[in-house]
Formats: structure tokens, sequence, C-alpha cells
């Protein structure tokens, strides 16, 4: 034991002050309320495994279909989706303004943090607001600065090919079972 170093016996040996430690957490009630906070912020963090998803995030050709297969090519190419969701987690980390506000009149929303496609969650309600009930309705509702980006998915891509994008988009997160469809396709 080196002797030069403070012995935890000591510094464990001393009565605990239970009032003393109340008066530096502060009360319960807050603390309960930052706990949560800072665990709903942690489930946004961390991602469950994606089993078709290699180590650099793109879909291992052996486990996925070919429709998967063509929606990620349709997602990093033609869809553009990938100008605003790259990267690991699936997004860029700025804000943008998706003019949401042209649903709601009088009720400006402005710019909005990308979210995170990677674990995106396999039940709705969909974007910051709740307002979409599936991923195609998600994708419909952007504009503003992802306007090419949903003219592209609505106007330019088949109804296979959107159904290969959706595809995709479900294999971001584990499923529940193998094989399982894990998203409404229009």
């Amino acid at each position: 034991m080196n002797d030069s170093a403070p012995d935890a016996r000591q510094h464990f040996a001393k009565p605990f002050d239970v009032e003393q430690a109340r008066r530096s957490i502060g009360p319960r009630g807050a603390q309960r309320q930052i706990t949560n906070r800072m665990g709903d912020f942690n489930a946004i963090l961390d991602f469950p495994p994606a089993p078709k998803l290699t180590a650099l995030m793109t879909l291992n050709e052996s486990l996925a279909s070919e429709s998967e297969l063509r929606g990620e090519k349709l997602f990093h190419g033609k869809a553009q989706c990938a100008k605003c969701h790259y990267g690991p987690s699936f997004v860029d980390d700025y804000m943008h303004d998706l003019q949401v506000e042209r649903f709601y009149k009088g009720r400006p929303e402005g710019p909005i943090k990308t979210f995170a496609l990677r674990g995106i969650k396999d039940s709705p309600p969909y974007l910051h607001d709740g307002r979409a009930a599936t991923l195609y309705q998600a994708i419909w509702y952007h504009g503003g600065e992802a306007q090419t980006a949903r003219d592209a998915f609505i106007n330019e891509l088949s109804s296979a090919d959107q159904r290969s994008l959706l595809r995709f988009l479900g294999r971001l997160r584990t499923p529940r079972r193998p094989n399982e469809e894990l998203l409404p396709l229009p």
C-alpha cells in the first residue's frame, strides 16, 4: 500500500451526515426531475444495435435484401437524404429551417435540429412535434432547406423506390423479430 496516498478506510470511517448530504444535493423532487431529463437525454444518445449495419454504417450486403440495398443507394444519391442525415448517427447536428409553420398558421417554429435517423423508432409520432404518423409523412412535411430532398422523394422516386428507401430507414434500428417489416409502407 502506498503510504502517501490517503487511506479510503479513514475517509469512510467518518459518520455519514444525512442532513448535510440532503443540503448538498437539494430537494429530492428537483433531483428526480433532473434525473428523468438526463435519462431521456441518454436514451436519445444510445442507439440500439442494428444487425444489418456494418461498423461503417453501411448495410451488410450478405444480410440486406435487394430492396434495402436499393434504398441505401437512393438515400445517399437521388433522394438527397444524406445531405442532412449522414455520419454514424445519420445526422449533421445543425439547425435547419424546414418551414413547418406553413402547416400551423400563427405558430412560427423556425429552425430545428436535424434528427438522428440511427435508432429511429418504429412507432409514431415522428418529427419534433409529432405531427407525422409515418416516416412517409415525415419526409412529406420537409420544406425550407430540405425542400429539394422532399421534392426528390415525392416527385422523382417511383413508389417502389420510396418503399425501398423506407425499408432502408427501417434497418437503422433493431427489429423485434427477425425479418420484421419495421415501418408501415404506403
